[in-house]
C-alpha cells in the first residue's frame, strides 16, 4: 500500500512508470491489433499478471503467491483456455 503513502521524491518515479508503462503497454497492444487477432491480444493482456507473478519471483524479487493467488491465476487461465478452445471449436483450417 506504499501508493497510499505520497512521498515527494518519489512522484517523478510514479509518473515515469504511468506514462512509460502504461501509456507505451497500451500503445503496444493497439499496434499488435493490426497484425494479431483480438483473440491474441485479449488472451496476451490477461495472462500478463499470472506471467509477471512468476517473473518477479524468478527474478527473485518477490515471493510466490498466496492461495488466493494460485486460485486467481488457475481461473484466469482456465477461462483464457476456455474461450480459446470455444472460439477455435468448428473451424476448419483454411490453407493459405
Amino acid at each position: 500500500w506504499g501508493f497510499l503513502m505520497p512521498v515527494p521524491h518519489r512522484l517523478p518515479l510514479e509518473f515515469v512508470i504511468v506514462i512509460v508503462c502504461n501509456l507505451c503497454g497500451t500503445m503496444g497492444y493497439v499496434r499488435a491489433m493490426q497484425y494479431f487477432d483480438n483473440l491474441v491480444i485479449s488472451s496476451a493482456a490477461l495472462m500478463e499478471p499470472v506471467t509477471a507473478e512468476f517473473l518477479a519471483f524468478g527474478f527473485g524479487v518477490s515471493g510466490l503467491p498466496g492461495i488466493q493467488g494460485w486460485i486467481g491465476n488457475a481461473l484466469v487461465a482456465g477461462g483464457t483456455l476456455a474461450v480459446i478452445y470455444q472460439d477455435g471449436k468448428g473451424k476448419s483450417p483454411t490453407a493459405p
